[in-house]
């Protein structure tokens, strides 16, 4: 018999930028799904009731938890409404959802661990799954935010040669028994933080 000790969960704080991004998709994917983009603009700045939830990073020239949360709020929902604005009439007129965050599992092969053949599981989950309205052919659409600017020739070199965006696919089209016929990426240049000498803090300078 063998012992394995596991060590469990342990509780910790999570990178306020984790949440940045986890709001943003949820904002992105409600209203994509047909929710009212005011409702999801208030519920945007609940991101503000709980900063001992989240660790807010360190240094002198770090803006206070409290201004760092309602600056991110504030882009989160300038974000949504840009989106809302320039992408989602394009959006709603060319694709209905399938799936919104759906875990997929998809299996690998077996790993040999005597007595018994233990499977290898791929595990994904797509941002949005979509079928194209035209001709019913399926893809997937990945919201992405960074803080610095790449031209489109070079994101498409680097999605074009992603062993990750194509496990995701894989595991589409082991989910759902059919091609995938393309990837759709979604990107939000957030900009980049910059000492503010009038204040003495860092902020986010952002198009």
């Amino acid at each position: 018999n063998r012992e394995v000790q596991t060590l469990g969960w342990q509780p910790t704080k999570r990178k306020h930028y984790y949440e940045v991004g986890t709001t943003l998709h949820n904002a992105l994917e409600n209203v994509a799904q047909g929710g009212d983009p005011g409702v999801e603009a208030e519920r945007v700045w609940a991101f503000t009731e709980n900063l001992d939830a989240f660790d807010w990073g360190s240094g002198e020239s770090s803006l206070p938890p409290d201004l760092k949360a309602r600056e991110a709020a504030t882009w989160i929902e300038a974000a949504m409404w840009v989106w809302v604005i320039e992408r989602l009439p394009w959006f709603k007129a060319t694709f209905e959802v399938v799936a919104v965050e759906r875990e997929l599992q998809m299996p690998l092969g077996y790993i040999w661990d005597e007595p018994y053949n233990r499977p290898v599981i791929w595990l994904s989950r797509p941002d949005m799954i979509l079928r194209r309205r035209s001709d019913s052919s399926l893809f997937v659409m990945d919201f992405k935010s960074s803080g610095f600017k790449e031209d489109a020739s070079s994101i498409d070199l680097t999605l074009q040669h992603k062993v990750l965006v194509y496990a995701q696919l894989a595991a589409v089209e082991h989910e759902l028994g059919e091609p995938v016929t393309g990837y759709l990426y979604e990107g939000f240049y957030k900009g980049s933080n910059r000492e503010d000498k009038r204040l003495g803090f860092k902020r986010r300078y952002s198009p």
